[in-house]
């Protein structure tokens, strides 16, 4: 890895970490999500990485939206 490199990892890693473990192999840069492994996230670079990570944890956000119970306002479930 080049210096750019360990630090573009280690930037993803500080502000991405608690959700996905990353890898650089071959020039192809790799995400996987903590909560299902199986979910692998691909790119050509960091930045690509990093706009894919943003809609990835959109989509995570908007589906534990679609399944959180509601709440009642005031009162408690």
């Amino acid at each position: 890895l080049t210096d750019d490199e360990r630090q573009e990892l280690f930037a993803l890693q500080w502000y991405w970490g608690a959700h996905y473990v990353f890898s650089l192999v071959d020039g192809v840069w790799t995400a996987r999500r903590l909560a299902d492994p199986a979910q692998v996230i691909t790119a050509h670079g960091p930045d690509e990485l990093r706009e894919k990570l943003r809609n990835d944890y959109a989509q995570v956000l908007a589906a534990h939206r679609l399944t959180a119970p509601v709440q009642a306002e005031g009162g408690s479930l």
